[in-house]
C-alpha cells in the first residue's frame, strides 16, 4: 500500500540554509570540546554564535518588513487616486446620461409638424455624445 500524499518527511528546504549543528558537535567532539570545563565555554561560544546569526536574521526580516510597509503606502495611495478618478469619471457619466435622458424625453414630447426642430436637437445630441467618448 503506498503512503498518501504529504505524510511522511519532507525534504530539506531549499530556502533554508543546511543546519551545521552536527558538524559543529561532530568538530567539537573530536577536539574535546564537549568534555569538562572546555564544554562550557563550548556553550558559551555557541549561544553568543546563535545571537549573532538570530541578529542578523532579524535584521534582514525587519528590512523586508519596512520595504513592504513602503510599498503598501504607495499601493495604498494609488488606490485612492484610482478610486477618487473613478468616482469622478462617474458623476460625469451619471450627469450626461441624465442629461440625455431629459433631452430625449424633450424632443419625444414635440410636436410631429416640429420634425425639423426634433432632427437638429438629436444631431446635437449625437454630436454631444460623440465628443464625450472621444
Amino acid at each position: 500500500m503506498k503512503a498518501a500524499r504529504g505524510s511522511g518527511p519532507s525534504g530539506p528546504d531549499p530556502l533554508q540554509p543546511p543546519d551545521p549543528l552536527p558538524e559543529i558537535l561532530d568538530l567539537a567532539s573530536r577536539e574535546g570540546a564537549l568534555e569538562g570545563e572546555a564544554l562550557a565555554s563550548f556553550l558559551e561560544a555557541l549561544r553568543a554564535r546563535a545571537g549573532l546569526v538570530l541578529a542578523e536574521r532579524f535584521e534582514r526580516l525587519e528590512d523586508r518588513l519596512r520595504s513592504l510597509e513602503a510599498e503598501s503606502e504607495r499601493l495604498a495611495d494609488e488606490l485612492r487616486r484610482a478610486s477618487e478618478a473613478h468616482d469622478a469619471l462617474l458623476a460625469h457619466h451619471r450627469q450626461l446620461v441624465d442629461g440625455v435622458a431629459t433631452e430625449l424625453a424633450s424632443i419625444a414630447s414635440l410636436s410631429p409638424l416640429r420634425a425639423r426642430q426634433a432632427r437638429r436637437r438629436l444631431l446635437a445630441l449625437a454630436e454631444l455624445l460623440r465628443v464625450d467618448s472621444r
